[in-house]
């Protein structure tokens, strides 16, 4: 796997990626998530500034909102300063996934590590956190302390996240903002996020959940609540560990405790708990206006949590295919690759899955380059239940999102039938295309 300070030719590639990116500068507004007041949004395609009691106001100059198009003042790209994977990097490309998430629905989050791998070197906090009415303590955040290293990396207020580490001691979180250190805000923003685990254990992660319940953010007449939402883009968790602690972190942006924790059956047509080599029975004769499928999450076992190897990386292998435009997916500029796994996936799925509890599900075979959300839940359903996924355990350790990556490819090409096997060959023609550009991008530094 990759790794943080890395000066592999993939990071000039990655570099020049987020460089030539006109990464707005405003927050995507997401119906499911609440809204910070007094913050810019794109809304419906337009700047809007969120007024509170969901209320909006249209930002009147230049309001319109152009994807990837430069504006000053609006944009913003990376700034190329060495040819090293460092945190600034990493964490840029945070941002960018992010936007990636919320305003083009490809939500690559579970393949990256929001730790950065930043060690705080001059960070002080001291608060009071109240266990109960009558019981306190002083907690102390202090990072020329000797016996203890801080971590710290860019979180989002109303998010979870779950953090995989051995630590057979005390750990203790909180948030901050640096520019607040030493105030009211910063205490109250501390004392409201602290967080404290008696130990670890990488393969049984921790959800660290303390930034849901923050609506006392929107608070128009606190000044503290005001003070941290004109910085809350600055917002950072901070993790205060042992010195000698040499674990693997992972922190990932969303709850991922149960990997896939929902499922649907013919029988039930309700939620039902996993069993071994079934972990997505998805019955396709269901009303999906009741029965909302997704509710079902379209992970498998995520790379980053396989294990402690006392190493720090800041992505998975799966996340570099998407990056390189190997997968074909939701956004793929290339119709005709969304129309060719459309079909593969439609004979895949008549000739080899039609049994007593599954319902073939209509795909639009003659739209061409229209991704349905259905196809998606095909292909996580042929990968997780699969004999190809049984027989080659290593697949399972692998992230399925539902695109058609490298473990989906493997899947189709295992499949039986000549048809399926021609035609997966015309699909991967058009990735040639891909794979030559990247080549030539990363053999010239991403340029």
């Amino acid at each position: 796997m990759f790794k943080f300070n890395s000066n592999h030719i993939l990071t000039g590639y990655i570099k020049q990626l987020l460089h030539s990116y006109n990464l707005p500068i405003y927050k995507v507004y997401v119906n499911s998530r609440p809204n910070i007041l007094n913050c810019l949004y794109i809304k419906d395609g337009i700047i809007q500034r969120y007024l509170g009691n969901a209320e909006w106001r249209t930002v009147k100059h230049d309001y319109a909102y152009d994807y990837n198009i430069l504006k000053p003042n609006q944009t913003k790209h990376l700034d190329i300063k060495n040819n090293i994977y460092d945190t600034y990097t990493h964490e840029y490309l945070g941002e960018y996934l992010r936007f990636q998430r919320d305003y083009n629905h490809l939500n690559l989050m579970p393949l990256y590590n929001c730790f950065s791998n930043n060690i705080e070197t001059t960070y002080d906090l001291s608060f009071t956190y109240n266990y109960t009415a009558d019981e306190s303590v002083k907690v102390l955040f202090d990072a020329s302390d000797s016996n203890y290293k801080i971590y710290s990396l860019p979180v989002k207020p109303f998010m979870k996240y779950t953090i995989a580490i051995d630590c057979n001691s005390k750990i203790e979180m909180c948030c901050g903002i640096k520019t607040l250190d030493n105030t009211n805000a910063a205490n109250t923003l501390a004392a409201n996020t602290y967080d404290t685990q008696a130990g670890c254990i990488f393969s049984s992660q921790i959800l660290y959940s303390k930034l849901i319940n923050m609506d006392w953010l929107n608070e128009k007449d606190d000044t503290i609540a005001a003070a941290i939402r004109e910085h809350i883009d600055d917002l950072r968790l901070f993790i205060k560990l042992p010195a000698g602690n040499t674990s693997t972190i992972v922190v990932l942006e969303g709850n991922y405790l149960n990997w896939n924790d929902k499922c649907y059956t013919k029988a039930l047509n309700s939620q039902s708990f996993k069993s071994e080599y079934n972990h997505s029975i998805i019955n396709f004769d269901i009303d999906t206006e009741k029965e909302k499928l997704t509710d079902i999450k379209l992970i498998t076992p995520l790379q980053l949590l396989q294990g402690n190897i006392h190493e720090q990386y800041p992505f998975s292998d799966t996340l570099i295919e998407y990056l390189l435009n190997n997968v074909i997916n939701i956004n793929d500029a290339i119709t005709d690759n969304i129309k060719r796994v459309k079909q593969i996936a439609y004979e895949n799925n008549k000739n080899n899955f039609v049994t007593p509890d599954k319902v073939l599900p209509e795909l639009d075979i003659t739209v061409d380059g229209l991704w349905e959300n259905k196809l998606n839940y095909i292909i996580y359903d042929f990968i997780q239940n699969s004999q190809f996924n049984k027989i080659t355990d290593e697949s399972r350790k692998f992230n399925c999102l539902g695109y058609a990556d490298k473990t989906v490819e493997k899947y189709f090409r295992s499949m039986k039938g000549d048809k399926a096997h021609s035609t997966l060959n015309s699909l991967r023609d058009v990735d040639i295309y891909n794979n030559k550009y990247a080549k030539s991008k990363l053999e010239n530094g991403g340029k």
